[in-house]
């Protein structure tokens, strides 16, 4: 984006924008020590309800600023919603990668929330592996950490007919490539032989390293469980599907095939099923995005089911 562009947001000046957090956020700020200086990090997005990015604040001494686009002003405050019932789910430990929000409310009739700042990773592809080295063995053990401590076998119908109607979905969707149907119906046929009992667990969903920041500790910060924090859970479930997370680490993270494999089956042991179903389980979160795409373009979703179907592939799962 030209420096021109930057200057205005695509809905809204950015000197009103600035008004709005003088009268909003004076009080808050300060609190925090952080000064009113406003810089944009992102002001659009390839979908439709993705929020606009500001640093507020200088130097070692900022925040982030996420604001909701005006046709969907709720994103923000469903997103905090669903952090903090993940979070309270996972409890203290698991759930500390969630951040809490320094402040949160209402700017230019759209939901806010100030956050903390933490590092993305670096695009250069030299640090990035580097920092990659230091962060993907923790992931992988706090996705693991979390199939094993939150795994819930389906009580009822209801909770059944949640990896029913994802798959049928898929199956039926005539935009699928054959692969992706195939998938869709060996995972409907194994629970009705008996030979898969699926299980819940939290998912996040979009678990790539866009959504997993370096965690930047400060004075007061004594935990040293994880070096890392992970953002974007307005599409999590705590009635998850498995392995789904652990391809897309995989994936963002660039595992090795055998590293990867090792890995699924250190979860399927976990959930008590074997290793072909890890591609039932898989199959099943990509049913259950395909049905509530929203603002999700159609050809990302199946490019998306491609890249996960052939992860497992290659780890020859």
């Amino acid at each position: 984006m030209s420096p021109a562009k930057r200057e205005h947001l695509p809905e809204i000046a950015l000197t009103d924008l600035k008004s709005a957090i003088r009268e909003n956020l004076e009080n808050a700020l300060n609190e925090l020590g952080l000064s009113q200086d406003l810089s944009v990090i992102r002001t659009e997005s390839s979908v439709a309800d993705g929020v606009a990015v500001f640093a507020v604040g200088r130097g070692n001494k900022r925040a982030i600023l996420l604001l909701s686009p005006t046709k969907f002003p709720d994103v923000i405050s469903q997103e905090l919603t669903k952090a903090a019932a993940m979070r309270n789910h996972l409890g203290e430990l698991l759930g500390s990668v969630i951040m809490l929000p320094l402040a949160q409310g209402c700017l230019l009739n759209r939901s806010y929330a100030l956050m903390p700042f933490q590092r993305p990773f670096n695009n250069n592809r030299i640090f990035f592996a580097l920092q990659k080295h230091q962060i993907k063995s923790q992931v992988i053990e706090w996705v693991q950490n979390v199939n094993e401590r939150h795994n819930t076998i389906p009580a009822s119908t209801d909770d059944r007919e949640q990896f029913v109607l994802p798959l049928q979905h898929l199956y039926a969707m005539p935009a699928a490539d054959p692969c992706i149907r195939d998938a869709a119906s060996t995972a409907l046929n194994r629970p009705q032989k008996g030979r898969f009992r699926p299980r819940f667990v939290p998912m996040h969903r979009d678990l790539w390293k866009g959504n997993i920041l370096r965690k930047i500790r400060d004075h007061g910060d004594t935990t040293t469980a994880h070096r890392f924090v992970i953002i974007d859970w307005r599409g999590s479930r705590i009635k998850g599907f498995p392995i789904f997370d652990l391809v897309r680490v995989s994936s963002s993270f660039e595992l090795a095939p055998d590293q990867f494999n090792a890995e699924v089956i250190r979860a399927t042991k976990i959930l008590e099923c074997d290793p072909v179903d890890a591609r039932s389980y898989v199959t099943t979160a990509l049913g259950e995005i395909a049905i509530n795409l929203d603002q999700f373009p159609l050809d990302r979703f199946l490019q998306l089911a491609r890249d996960c179907l052939s992860e497992l592939r290659k780890a020859n799962i």
